[in-house]
């Protein structure tokens, strides 16, 4: 039998490859879309934390948090210092009240590296001071104490130990000092906090709740501390029921942070002791640039 013979124009064969190779792009372009927009890496996985029986009245800290280490002392060249014992973290220093507000703190101690972890004795931290904190805290229904602070001074280095707060040229009258902490997604430059959720079992009708999302924002020497959303269950929020679960959810935060300086942390109130919840899961959500 003879073999036929098939001829397409060649002006018909460029256009196919054309749609092909358009048809390969776009869809190329939207798998590169769905990439940048949908894949959560190994640090936004680690933002959460699971807790399977709280078993009394407590504070739990995921990823960071706030200790009050002195409160309304005063801080001035006389000399007055502050001194205060910490662990390994940042200082946060409120300035509510005082004569002379234009000047320096100079924080003196044993740094560590947040990349090493190697100590340096007798180090220090100038922090330039030129107006008060204004400090909008408040006491939820629980107690609870929810945190938030405009213009609070915080130290670019963790300290250690023993440490002091010292000035040649402030009168300060009434200072609280905070070690504070938080996550900063390995430094991920502009990251921006998407979504808040709980999910847990609730075993008594006298159940309480109360979940804190905070941020941390820097500018300069400043850091102003928002609470930027809260879930409940209890007296604040949500009426308990015995042996049910709660999801609970706060999206379209939409917070942009800077890595390198900002950053998040979650406080977790349990009210009762026994605690009556179980299967507490907490999770942060963010996406990347």
């Amino acid at each position: 039998m003879a073999q036929r013979k098939f001829y397409f124009p060649i002006k018909m064969v460029a256009s196919s490859l054309e749609r092909l190779v358009t048809a390969l792009s776009r869809n190329n372009i939207a798998l590169e879309e769905h990439l940048n927009t949908s894949v959560i890496s190994a640090d936004h996985m680690a933002m959460d934390i699971y807790d399977p029986a709280p078993s009394r009245s407590s504070e739990s800290n995921m990823h960071g948090g706030i200790l009050s280490l002195d409160t309304g002392s005063a801080l001035d060249s006389a000399p007055t210092d502050i001194t205060v014992t910490v662990g390994i973290g940042k200082l946060m220093i409120v300035v509510n009240a005082g004569s002379d507000l234009a000047g320096t703190i100079t924080v003196t101690g044993t740094t560590v590296d947040r990349v090493s972890g190697v100590e340096t004795g007798s180090d220090t931290d100038v922090l330039t001071i030129d107006a008060v904190t204004t400090d909008d805290s408040t006491t939820d229904a629980n107690g609870n104490v929810v945190h938030v602070f405009t213009d609070a001074y915080y130290t670019t280095k963790w300290f250690t130990g023993t440490v002091v707060l010292s000035t040649t040229n402030l009168t300060l009258t009434d200072v609280d000092t905070y070690h504070v902490s938080f996550e900063q997604w390995n430094d991920q430059a502009n990251f921006t906090i998407r979504t808040f959720d709980v999910n847990l079992l609730a075993t008594h009708v006298a159940a309480e709740f109360d979940a804190y999302l905070y941020a941390v924002t820097a500018k300069g020497d400043k850091c102003t501390v928002t609470n930027l959303a809260g879930l409940h269950v209890g007296a604040v929020g949500s009426t308990a029921l015995a042996n049910r679960y709660y999801r609970l959810r706060r999206g379209n935060l939409n917070t942009v942070l800077e890595g390198a300086t900002d950053g998040m942390w979650v406080d977790i109130h349990y009210a009762n002791t026994p605690a009556y919840i179980e299967d507490m899961t907490c999770k942060v959500w963010a996406t990347i640039p």
